[in-house]
């Protein structure tokens, strides 16, 4: 019972494959049947596209008809992405030396094409290849060649994976520096999937590290962003991982809601391991509530969708908790389960697992009174878990080995880059030397040039600054409008709207009110003493605003005011978000950009300059 099943964390972020679309899979199939040449091969790879997960054997059939109609009519753009795709199957399948072979095609294929891009991004998972072997020089290696050349896109994706190397080899610094380097690139371009999974896993990475309290900070960022996006299966995985931090408490209660909440989005999926893992830590919460059946119910679950994916290990884990409940109850029955679960880790070499199962085999004989068998099994115990320390010794020296030859390289790479550099502005001068007489007589042409730029300059200037103070002068009529607005109103309504309008601006101005959460037009009404009809009416009339534009226009221009102050220079955007009356980050960034024209973090970048 002391393993927990933690698949929840998502590092595979690059690589976007859908779970399989049956719909979608057979409208495809029905074009395929009248589809040539070019148009055939591109059906073809995505057809394989949507079975690579749940089916990686018919991708690669499908993959194999397309290779060769590829090449048959020299169409090299589908041969290069049916090569990639073929790469991928093999890691779903394990077999790592064919998928490096078919990536490497693809990226010689997309560089005699001269598509860079599409050569950097099948070098990246060619790095993720060589981290899922524990080859974390070659993939270190690959990454920074990539990162030298690479987009902003390209180099977020990269600083991402890197994150998920340093996290592998427990550098968890390195790890945490690296995403949040991708994440401000994310955040630049509010790409709100991104931020999320990059919430999600400095969350995974503070979950390891036992700081619960700030992992469960990251999960809800996470959790936030993407509810109700349609991202359904990675907001499931984060509702997993909060799980585990509350089964980690010991608020067993509260895991299971959570649990029960992730499984129910997961049997909507094709995926059935994460919801296996998902019943398998139901099992272990209801078990500490000492609620014995629905653990049972969940162990048989979770061990029976272990089965059909011929998962021995974790099949192994459920049968070690099957024989935990029914130590007590039925011996007979958990012998056998013990048994059976030594048998598979023995066979397999689990040694975390022989250490479990070793410890409670000879508790369980030890309980029955045969100390001669328990004896044997708490020998076997000690062995495994000295093995382990002297692996887990080993495994932290190799890291640290790996860590410090990367720096090296890394060092390397930026001294070559230097000194190409210094090489480069040498060349330079040697040029500018033979070209004096030329650049004298362009200084001459770009000074008079210059001038007349700068009168020019100078114009436009001030025709700004005239239009900017048109703009206050505007402002300025515009609120004058409004009060005399109030005042000028017809005998019925001037009393009402009036003293409606005089308590709305109290209350916007004086009062801050926009600044609650959860702000209504009820709300409001209760605060003017009058009814949400009122309220919106006025609004409308007086300010000439909906409800919702009024009070978001108010909470940007107060996050603009507090985005000047030094007390809140430091704030992230999530936080001044919060501090202004937001619920949710995407409508804060929204909001801001419809008011202001710009984005939060294009506003804090410029608004010094």
């Amino acid at each position: 019972m002391k393993i927990a099943l933690s698949i929840f964390s998502v590092f595979f972020f690059f690589i976007q494959v859908s779970s399989q679309n049956l719909i979608k899979i057979d409208s495809l199939q029905k074009e395929l049947i009248t589809a040539r040449d070019t148009s055939k091969v591109i059906l073809l790879n995505n057809i394989a596209r949507e079975y690579i997960e749940s089916q990686p054997d018919s991708a690669i059939g499908y993959l194999e008809i397309s290779l060769k109609k590829a090449k048959a009519i020299n169409y090299e753009n589908g041969l290069a992405r049916a090569h990639s795709l073929m790469g991928y199957c093999y890691i779903i399948i394990g077999d790592y030396s064919l998928a490096e072979k078919y990536y490497n095609k693809s990226i010689n294929l997309y560089s005699e094409l001269g598509n860079k891009l599409k050569s950097s991004k099948y070098q990246v998972r060619k790095a993720y290849l060589y981290i899922l072997q524990d080859n974390y020089i070659d993939a270190f290696e690959i990454l920074n060649k990539v990162k030298e050349t690479a987009d902003e896109k390209t180099e977020a994706d990269v600083n991402h994976l890197m994150a998920f190397a340093y996290h592998q080899i427990e550098n968890f610094e390195e790890a945490l520096n690296h995403i949040h380097l991708a994440l401000e690139y994310y955040e630049e371009e509010d790409d709100i999937p991104q931020i999320a999974k990059c919430n999600n896993f400095i969350g995974s990475i503070y979950y390891q590290l036992n700081k619960n309290d700030i992992a469960l900070k990251h999960y809800t960022n996470s959790l936030n962003l993407i509810k109700d996006k349609g991202l359904d299966k990675d907001y499931a995985f984060v509702v997993g991982n909060i799980g585990l931090i509350k089964e980690s408490a010991g608020e067993y209660k509260k895991a299971i809601a959570k649990y029960q909440e992730a499984a129910r989005i997961l049997i909507t999926t094709a995926d059935k391991f994460p919801l296996a893992n998902v019943y398998y830590n139901l099992a272990n919460s209801y078990y500490l509530l000492n609620n014995y059946s629905e653990s049972e119910e969940y162990y048989q679950k979770a061990k029976n969708i272990y089965s059909d994916l011929d998962d021995e290990k974790s099949i192994a884990l459920c049968l070690l908790g099957l024989a935990n409940l029914q130590k007590e109850s039925h011996p007979k029955q958990a012998l056998s389960y013990y048994i059976e679960s030594v048998k598979i880790a023995e066979k397999h070499h689990y040694l975390s697992f022989q250490k479990e199962v070793y410890h409670d085999f000879a508790a369980f004989f030890e309980n029955q009174q045969n100390f001669k068998q328990a004896l044997i099994y708490h020998k076997k115990y000690l062995t495994v878990k000295d093995s382990i320390f002297n692996i887990d010794k080993e495994k932290s020296i190799n890291n640290l080995t790996i860590s410090y030859e990367v720096e090296k390289k890394d060092k390397k790479i930026r001294f070559l880059k230097s000194e190409n550099e210094l090489r480069q502005k040498t060349i330079e001068g040697q040029k500018q030397k033979f070209a004096l007489l030329i650049i004298l007589l362009i200084i001459i042409i770009v000074f008079a040039v210059s001038l007349s730029y700068l009168l020019i300059s100078k114009n436009k200037i001030l025709t700004r600054l005239v239009k900017k103070d048109k703009e206050v002068l505007n402002a300025e009529e515009k609120i004058g409008k409004n009060i005399k607005k109030i005042n000028d109103l017809k005998v019925v309504n001037n009393e009402v709207e009036k003293d409606i309008a005089a308590k709305i601006l109290k209350l916007m101005e004086d009062d801050k009110i926009f600044i609650q959460k959860d702000l209504s037009v009820s709300m409001f009404a209760a605060y003017c003493n009058t009814n949400p009809k009122y309220i919106s009416q006025t609004i409308n009339s007086v300010f000439g605003q909906q409800f919702n534009s009024f009070i978001n226009e108010y909470r940007i221009k107060y996050a603009c005011r507090l985005l000047m102050q030094e007390k809140y220079k430091n704030y992230t955007i999530s936080a001044i978000s919060e501090e202004v009356g937001f619920n949710s980050i995407s409508t804060f960034i929204s909001s801001f950009k419809k008011n202001t024209g710009v984005t939060p973090s294009y506003y804090i970048k410029n608004m010094n300059k």
